[in-house]
């Protein structure tokens, strides 16, 4: 074998080779090497009734409601974060998708609407967060 065709092996071994595992991080998140207690996150399956809320402007302003609607659309459509708030608690819940989907596709027509939300809450950090499993309007 010519010293070319080993330089060229050897650099298309390493590259596949970073390539898995740069796709076996991304299917771990990385966790490989947390701790139990890094790993550990509190969850509960739940269903709370609430608004679903612009996390951006409602945490700055204060900003909810019909008013805010278009504002509300704007901000998510830029990616920024949507939230719940529980009508019973006042709680705020930081909304996740199942998975990998989107949480603006799925959270959007429900924006500062009264909503009944099914998923598993989760607690870590500080960060209280749902995963939405279903939502429906209310009222």
């Amino acid at each position: 074998m010519s010293i070319r065709r080993a330089l060229v092996a050897t650099i298309a071994a390493g590259a596949f080779g970073l390539g898995g595992a740069a796709f076996a991080q991304h299917g771990g998140h990385g966790q490989g090497g947390a701790t139990a207690a890094e790993k550990a996150s509190k969850q509960e399956k739940v269903t709370i009734e609430g608004r679903v809320v612009d996390l951006a402007c409602f945490t700055r302003m204060g900003a909810s409601g019909e008013k805010h609607l278009k504002c509300a659309e704007y901000c998510a459509g830029l990616g920024l974060p949507i939230g719940l708030l529980d009508g019973k608690t006042g709680e705020l819940y930081l909304v996740l998708p199942e998975g990998h989907a989107s949480v603006t596709e799925k959270m959007t027509p429900f924006l500062e609407k009264h909503v009944r939300v099914t998923g598993t809450l989760w607690h870590k950090g500080g960060l209280k967060s749902i995963e939405v499993k279903s939502i429906e309007k209310k009222g």
